[in-house]
């Protein structure tokens, strides 16, 4: 689903959802998208990060990583194969940028 078409959706549930005496919406989510699957070594996801970074409802972005299927075959959390010294020492990288998008999520979204 395109981000402008659940922009649209969430409105119009949130003209549909309101207080029949009021006439005030009962929604007041504010929608907060995350960019994941981002890969560093295609132009697509390099013009597809630098478009995103820009939006003020873009709060993180997560990178491509097979440990996510890795993580889903063996039915591991990534942050209990963060543990693994060896997993960890040759994902640094991965674990220092996912760890930051998690920051980022968990500071802009604290109400």
């Amino acid at each position: 689903m395109s981000k402008s078409l659940l922009i649209e959706r969430l409105q119009n549930f949130k003209d549909e959802v309101i207080d029949a005496r009021t006439r005030e919406t009962y929604i007041t989510a504010i929608p907060y998208f995350v960019g994941n699957r981002i890969r560093h070594n295609t132009k697509s996801s390099r013009e597809f990060s630098e478009k995103i970074s820009q939006d003020k409802g873009t709060i993180a972005m997560i990178p491509e990583k097979e440990l996510f299927n890795r993580s889903t075959l063996d039915g591991v959390p990534l942050v209990e194969m963060e543990n693994d010294k060896d997993v960890f020492n040759s994902n640094k990288a991965f674990y220092e940028k996912l760890n930051f998008a998690f920051n980022e999520i968990t500071n802009k979204i604290k109400v």
